[in-house]
């Protein structure tokens, strides 16, 4: 009997430890994000708020340079959003002073914080200078520095490059720019130091969005030209690791082009995302490009809708294809919704799907996530046919696109406010002479080369090192649905299982059965 009594207790053992276990692990599994869970997320904090870089952080989470109205100053500013995998926030930091103070770009850095670059109309020496902040893993600033003349001066993109230093890409228009508007690179060591600075262009306007470091060294640069070409071209430019051109491309077709997004790709070519105008500036298409080591063009695609698609974000894809981000004008040119398009390795389209409300919607910067969805952020205007009342809006996809529609989750109160920076006066550095430009030849084909010589641009006096202001916390509102592209079927969310009071039963029976084992077996040995 009591060998009976004992094979008893340990099966029943076996049989709730397993028990338990099958329901942890699958508990587990619901609260882990995978590429089947999607969601949005809204997060309001000033009149007018959008998010224009998003990256994936090394905990799975997500980081976001949004701008922000202060409803305090009345000004623009710089806001820092980190989430977790499922849209959470986490923490939120906000950088400005009395103007317009914006972020256009953010990377992490491998000493595990955050690199801002965006512009400033509150500190430095024109109307508007680059502004490149530096921040640890918690969004506390540890340095910003501003660069810029007597007049306008926009950072649109940074990188941090191989040597630990930064490259903040964007447009000079100030007495120190030649013409109009010029491309200008920037180069910073670790502690945002002025290294180099260079100028490209002509006599009219060059604007430039996006930036990649060349695997064998040197920096790719695009962007739009209006001095080469046929006018109003994409422009491409290839630069030594000190910033001397080595090359540039212009690529133009009908109408007018622009690039907003570059990328690298595996035959270390190029990819470009912009918008062509081939008719008017009341319709355009969505434009990618693909070009060899060289800057030759290989292929080229153009996606046209109803009325205005813009293109803002490319990715490389981990099939070999691209995904482009933007957003579509279906009705009206007041209305406008997110859009995602997914191409194969030539630039053909596989599928597209739009998110949006009644009112202007649309995604400026785009990752793909590492279970192989994607991550696009943006804004959200809660004002019917307005481009105004905008939100930071994040969308996370499965791999075909599809996004749930849950309800943002309420972000609680941070138990306390951001640590302050100290204040730390920058050196000031003297400001050369600017070396002359030599005319480029007009480029009136498709690849064709202009020649051109850049201009240095002088170095500039950083500014005085601001502390962030106190830190803010979104407020989402109501969910928003997103809406489906045409010939696309419905989108169906799958959710993890929440986790419930059955669980919780099985977790208690566990315990219970645990003790009465215990029990029975102290009874038996006292017994036998």
């Amino acid at each position: 009997m009591k060998k009976t009594v004992l094979n008893t207790l340990v099966i029943l053992l076996f049989l709730t430890s397993s028990l338990v276990v099958t329901q942890v692990l699958e508990m587990v599994e619901a609260d882990t994000p995978t590429s089947t869970q999607t969601w949005n997320k809204i997060y309001v904090e000033g009149a007018q708020d959008a998010a224009w870089s998003v990256i994936q952080t090394v905990d799975g989470g997500y980081a976001l340079a949004c701008n922000m109205w202060s409803l305090s100053t009345g000004g623009m500013d710089a806001w820092l959003i980190k989430t977790d995998a499922f849209g959470n926030v986490q923490w939120n930091v906000s950088y400005g002073g009395p103007n317009w103070d914006g972020a256009n770009s953010l990377v992490a850095t491998s000493d595990g914080g955050y690199a801002i670059a965006g512009s400033t109309g509150s500190f430095g020496a024109g109307s508007m200078d680059y502004w490149l902040i530096k921040t640890d893993s918690s969004g506390n600033m540890q340095w910003n520095k501003t660069y810029g003349g007597g007049g306008t001066e926009y950072g649109r993109a940074v990188i941090e490059s191989s040597d630990g230093g930064y490259l903040v890409a964007g447009h000079a228009f100030s007495s120190v720019a030649e013409g109009r508007e010029n491309f200008w690179l920037v180069k910073t060591d670790l502690s945002g130091n002025l290294e180099w600075s260079q100028t490209y262009g002509g006599t009219e306007s060059e604007l430039a969005y996006s930036i990649v470091e060349a695997p064998e060294g040197g920096y790719a640069v695009a962007g739009y030209a209006g001095s080469f070409g046929a006018k109003n071209n994409c422009w491409l430019v290839r630069t030594d690791s000190l910033g001397n051109m080595h090359w540039n491309k212009t690529f133009s077709a009908r109408g007018s082009f622009g690039s907003h997004s570059l990328v690298l790709t595996s035959d270390y070519g190029f990819a470009l995302t912009g918008m062509a105008y081939p008719y008017s500036f009341n319709s355009s298409d969505l434009w990618i490009a693909k070009t060899d080591a060289s800057g030759d063009l290989e292929w080229q695609q153009t996606y046209n809708g109803k009325g205005m698609e813009h293109a803002y974000a490319l990715v490389s894809t981990s099939d070999g294809g691209y995904a482009v981000a933007g957003f579509t004008t279906p009705a009206s040119a007041e209305e406008t919704d997110c859009l995602l398009v997914k191409t194969d390795a030539s630039g053909n389209m596989q599928w597209n799907k739009t998110y949006g409300g009644p009112s202007a919607d649309a995604a400026y910067s785009m990752v793909q996530t590492t279970d192989g969805g994607y991550a696009l952020a943006g804004s959200w205007s809660y004002l019917t046919n307005s481009y105004l009342g905008g939100s930071v809006w994040l969308i996370k996809t499965d791999s075909e696109g599809n996004t749930a529609d849950l309800p943002p989750s309420p972000t609680p109160k941070p138990s306390s406010a951001p640590t302050v920076s100290p204040t730390i006066a920058p050196t000031s550095t003297p400001e050369p002479t600017p070396a002359p430009s030599a005319n480029p030849t007009a480029t009136p084909q498709l690849n064709q080369t202009p020649t051109l010589k850049p201009t240095p641009l002088p170095t500039l006096p950083p500014s005085p090192t601001l502390a962030p202001i106190a830190e803010s916390t979104p407020k989402p509102p109501a969910a928003v649905a997103p809406q489906q592209q045409i010939a696309q079927s419905d989108i169906e969310p799958t959710n993890g299982a929440p986790i419930g009071w059955v669980p919780m039963a099985i977790a208690a029976f566990a315990v219970s059965a645990i003790g009465f084992a215990a029990y029975g077996l102290r009874k038996l040995k006292t017994e036998f």
